[in-house]
């Protein structure tokens, strides 16, 4: 299948710039408020598909503050290479010094892994940084069987929205993202 994205390909710069993403309809916006997220480059029709993504990393099922979830997510981010590790906290993610209830929840989840092998030497607040990204940007791999949540570098991107204009299918291991209906040039998707 043609098209479709691989962890390597897209690694992108904190800039106030817009970068199109390649084979895409779509381009990377970053504000100082809302993050990055993806806006239409051009004209986009209902029903035409906008990506198709491997996941950048998976973990076990979207639970959130599950215990097993949350070991399952971090023990992948530590298992992943730096390259990997790098786009995962290029995610969107609150800030770890937040006082909100699930920053708190993570902090706690992060230290109940104290001792275990394969934390590695990671600090407690690179790991706070990774649960949150999956917090935030962590997508059932298929909703048939959701027993795997993934992350994907470019599609983890796309607004969460409850008028949303593009919706997610994931099949076969890979993650499918298509319009709903037309979406102007400039709009966020």
């Amino acid at each position: 299948m043609s098209g479709i994205t691989t962890a390597t390909a897209w690694v992108f710069d904190l800039c106030p710039t817009d970068h199109q993403v390649a084979g895409t309809p779509l381009s990377l916006r970053h504000s100082d408020g809302e993050g990055r997220y993806l806006i239409a480059s051009r004209v986009i029709e209902a029903g035409e598909l906008l990506l198709v993504e491997r996941p950048l990393l998976l973990a076990g099922a979207p639970i959130r503050g599950e215990a097993a979830w949350a070991k399952s997510s971090l023990v992948a981010f530590c298992s992943a290479s730096t390259t990997v590790q790098s786009a995962v906290l290029a995610l969107h993610s609150e800030p770890i010094d937040h006082p909100s209830v699930m920053v708190e929840g993570v902090r706690d989840q992060v230290a109940r892994c104290k001792g275990a092998t394969w934390r590695r030497d990671y600090s407690d607040a690179t790991l706070t940084e990774a649960m949150l990204v999956f917090q935030l940007n962590a997508i059932p791999l298929d909703y048939a069987y959701p027993q795997r949540s993934s992350l994907f570098e470019v599609g983890s991107k796309f607004n969460h929205s409850c008028d949303a204009n593009a919706f997610y299918e994931g099949r076969e291991g890979l993650g499918s993202f298509t319009a709903l209906r037309a979406i102007s040039v400039g709009e966020p998707v």
